[in-house]
């Protein structure tokens, strides 16, 4: 396929956007982003692409799932319409959405708080009394606590 003036190919997208060419042929197919023009492998994506890959990206990150990111991005993209009834299902969806949205955020911020206790009780370790005697801590309440923040259970050695 003869390159398109001022449009990416698949590569370049991915190298713009830190995924791999295995992504952006997924995001496709799943219809995320739209190429302006493909032929096999090879394919051609506006400049525009590249925010709408790090959005995707960024709301994976935040614990969305592929077709929730799809249905709000189908939301956002139809904001404009005419007839009411559509216009009360697009807000409906992106109520859902925002609550969606606000479960994911409380969840992060509570993980993130748990994580932050058990670093700041790891910084205790200097001043564990087995420090330096060559033996391991066990059960060291500290491991403990970090390996439940991780894991959501207390690890098992033996």
């Amino acid at each position: 396929m003869k390159k398109i003036e001022n449009t990416l190919t698949t590569g370049e997208l991915a190298r713009k956007t830190d995924v791999s060419l295995r992504t952006v042929r997924w995001y496709a197919e799943k219809g995320l982003v739209k190429p302006l023009d493909s032929q096999g492998s090879s394919a051609a994506y506006p400049f525009s692409a590249v925010n709408r890959v790090k959005k995707i990206r960024f709301l994976a990150l935040m614990g969305l799932k592929l077709s929730e990111i799809s249905d709000l991005l189908k939301v956002t993209r139809n904001l404009r319409t005419e007839k009411k009834e559509k216009t009360l299902f697009l807000r409906g969806r992106i109520e859902q959405m925002r609550s969606v949205l606000k479960e994911k955020e409380d969840v992060l911020r509570s993980f993130r708080s748990s994580l932050d206790t058990a670093l700041e009780q790891t910084k205790r370790c200097p001043e564990c009394p087995s420090r330096g005697k060559n033996r391991d801590c066990a059960p060291c309440p500290n491991l403990q606590l970090l390996e439940y923040t991780l894991w959501g259970e207390e690890e098992k050695y033996g």
